[in-house]
């Protein structure tokens, strides 16, 4: 396979920027995601490629439980924030994930302030392929949608993931 060809091919697949958090015994984490897919109406399923070894991972095995941030354009800050995956104990006044402020959902897992749509999800399924990534099946349990907005994708953004 011609490496240069894979690479544009695989470059040239739409994807958005999201942010995902949730939380472990140590603290929460969070991590942008570039791969992820609705892949169910009933129940409205979500299929994400996550980094096998990060903190998110870890998070998300330890606890079962994520909130999917969608990015909007202009909010490239949000999405470089978790390009890292870091790992942190919430803040005491105000809590802080990456340096952005939140609010717990239900489940105890941090809710971006800075979000304009979120789901909370349960874990549903983790499949090992391999791979680099684990694709993880999300069960969309509740949303919120705060303003309208465009949805940030790689190709808009100054970042390029894949290939």
């Amino acid at each position: 396979m011609n490496a240069k060809q894979r690479k544009l091919v695989l470059r040239s697949l739409s994807n958005g920027l999201y942010v995902v958090t949730s939380r472990s015994a140590e603290g929460f984490g969070g991590a942008t995601v570039t791969w992820l897919t609705q892949s169910s109406f009933r129940p409205p399923l979500l299929v994400a490629g996550v980094r096998a070894d990060s903190g998110l991972a870890a998070c998300l095995a330890s606890c079962g439980r994520a909130v999917l941030h969608v990015v909007g354009e202009g909010q490239e800050e949000l999405a470089q924030a978790f390009f890292a995956q870091p790992v942190h104990e919430p803040a005491a006044d105000p809590p802080t994930l990456a340096g952005f402020t939140y609010t717990l959902s239900e489940e105890g897992l941090p809710i971006l302030d800075a979000a304009h749509a979120y789901a909370c999800c349960r874990v549903e399924q983790t499949i090992d392929c391999g791979g680099d990534h684990r694709l993880v099946v999300l069960r969309v349990e509740e949303v919120g949608y705060r303003r309208d907005f465009e949805p940030l994708t790689v190709r808009r953004s100054p970042w390029q993931y894949g290939g």
